[in-house]
C-alpha cells in the first residue's frame, strides 16, 4: 500500500494544480479501505473525479506491469481504440 500512495502522490503533480490534493486524499482513503471517504473526495465534482480514477488506474497499472509493461498496454489499447473508431 505505501508504494500504491507513493506512486499516487507522483502521478497526482501531473493532474491540474487544484484536484492533486484531492487525488492523494483519494488514493489515501482508498490504501486505507475507507471508501465513504473516497467517494466523499471523488464526489464533489466530475471533473475531480475523472482526474481522481486516472490516477488510479495509472497507479494500478504501474504497480502490476511497471512502467514500460503499463507504456505497451497504452499502445496497444491505442492502436486497438483506432482501429475502432476507423472500422
Amino acid at each position: 500500500m505505501d508504494d500504491l500512495v507513493r506512486q499516487a502522490d507522483e502521478v497526482a503533480v501531473v493532474a491540474p494544480p487544484h484536484y492533486e490534493f484531492a487525488v492523494a486524499e483519494a488514493a489515501r482513503a482508498w490504501a486505507r479501505g475507507d471508501r465513504a471517504a473516497m467517494r466523499a473526495v471523488s464526489c464533489r465534482d466530475l471533473t475531480g473525479a475523472v482526474h481522481i480514477t486516472a490516477v488510479g488506474v495509472t497507479v494500478l497499472g504501474l504497480t502490476l506491469w511497471g512502467r514500460t509493461g503499463f507504456l505497451d498496454v497504452l499502445a496497444e489499447f491505442q492502436e486497438a481504440a483506432t482501429a475502432l473508431a476507423e472500422a
